[in-house]
């Protein structure tokens, strides 16, 4: 990191720069304090940029223990990497990549105005990040988030890379790390004791039922497979729990995703559009109650196990066979090229939505049952049926049949 003395006071000949310290308050670290600026030299590691100071190629601004670090390597390339929790924890993760776009970065420096800014080799800007936002300093925290501070120490701008919105084969998840949903209603969080938990607001929906194992991490493995690992300071590895997900090829990709009920494992074969579902905490339920949303690649299955209930981007359909796949054809179009989302509604209504993409309100309701008694629910049923049930327990609309008198 290379500094010029744009900023500080000039006193006996040394010129000082205002330098910011962490103090934890909750998810933000706020910043005070004065220290001296470190000579320049070689491939520098540092813990805070200061307006007028410079990441140059090799360089790094860390956290103190180095393992959250933004990183500008030798060839260009600009990202913010976890390089790991420590011995016997996952490796190195990219949590942001900002040369996605091909350009090479020569410099990075923080402007006056507060503006993080990336510069190739022509002089061109290639990576701009808090835009006037008025920073004076900008600090890399223990969780990830990378925050940018005013004279007074106050956050102005945080990239909140804490928060993940999609987790992708070999990412991990250690204590503290939280995977929002696509809507951010839900969250998924690995806690400090070795629960993985599924929380809408304050309400657990799902937990891997791994407490009373601190230190515990969750992997998306390569094959498919979600699984928690107990922590490599309580002896050999175990696995505490597992999706049972692992089936993944070469060349397919695959996703957890956390919804507004449920979290989910979904794949995409080679290059095909749409997800498919793996494993959903959903699965051990046959039903979809009053409140609940089933997105593109959720489940539902049958009591026996037989047949499962299944949406698309393109709809939603029941498929029956001895592994529940055998045969797969959706039966209700939510039309292609578009979120589709299907709610079973508090007045008893279960209804499509389409949502463009990111859109947050719906620009089409392509498929609806009609039914209107509150407290109505979706079964599926162990002979591939569909079946909207009245609190009375009588069906008022079925997937093979449409509305029941």
């Amino acid at each position: 990191m290379r500094g010029r003395t744009t900023r500080g006071t000039h006193r006996g000949g040394r010129t000082t720069l205002r330098r910011l310290t962490a103090v934890a308050t909750g998810t933000v670290l706020l910043a005070t304090g004065l220290a001296t600026a470190p000579a320049a030299s070689a491939d520098r590691l540092d813990t805070l940029l200061t307006v007028g100071e410079r990441l140059e190629r090799g360089d790094s601004l860390a956290t103190a223990d180095g393992r959250i670090r933004l990183q500008l390597d030798h060839v260009g390339g600009l990202k913010l990497v976890d390089r790991g929790a420590g011995a016997g924890y996952p490796g190195e993760r990219v949590v942001r990549d900002y040369t996605t776009n091909q350009h090479t970065v020569r410099y990075v420096e923080l402007e006056a105005d507060g503006t993080l800014v990336g510069y190739d080799d022509g002089g061109s800007r290639v990576v701009e990040e808090a835009r006037g936002s008025g920073a004076v300093a900008v600090r890399v925290q223990d969780d990830r988030n990378m925050v940018y501070t005013d004279t007074a120490g106050r956050p102005v701008f945080s990239t909140d890379s804490h928060r993940n919105l999609h987790v992708f084969q070999e990412d991990f998840l250690v204590a503290g790390d939280t995977v929002l949903g696509e809507r951010q209603a839900s969250r998924l969080v690995m806690q400090a004791d070795g629960n993985l938990v599924l929380y809408r607001g304050q309400t657990p929906l799902w937990s891997s039922e791994t407490s009373g194992n601190p230190g515990a991490f969750a992997v998306m493995q390569g094959d498919g497979n979600l699984v928690v690992y107990s922590a490599p300071a309580s002896g050999p590895r175990r696995a505490l729990f597992d999706t049972g997900s692992g089936f993944a090829n070469e060349g397919d990709h695959v996703e957890l995703v956390v919804e507004d009920t449920e979290v989910s494992v979904k794949i995409r074969y080679g290059r095909s559009g749409a997800f498919y579902p793996m494993w959903s905490s959903g699965r051990s339920s046959d039903r979809v109650a009053a409140g609940d949303e089933l997105d593109e690649g959720d489940i539902r299955v049958s009591p026996d196990g037989r047949c499962v209930l299944f949406t698309t981007q393109v709809g939603f359909g029941v498929g029956c066979g001895e592994d529940g796949y055998a045969t797969t054809s959706p039966t209700v179009a939510t039309r292609a090229g578009a979120l589709g989302v299907t709610r079973m509604q508090s007045d008893g209504n279960l209804v499509s939505y389409r949502f463009p993409a990111g859109g947050s309100q719906p620009s089409d309701v392509p498929f609806h049952t009609g039914t209107s008694t509150p407290g109505s629910f979706l079964v599926v049923q162990d002979d591939g049926n569909a079946v909207v049930v009245g609190p009375d327990g009588r069906p008022t609309w079925s997937l093979l049949t449409g509305r029941i008198s």
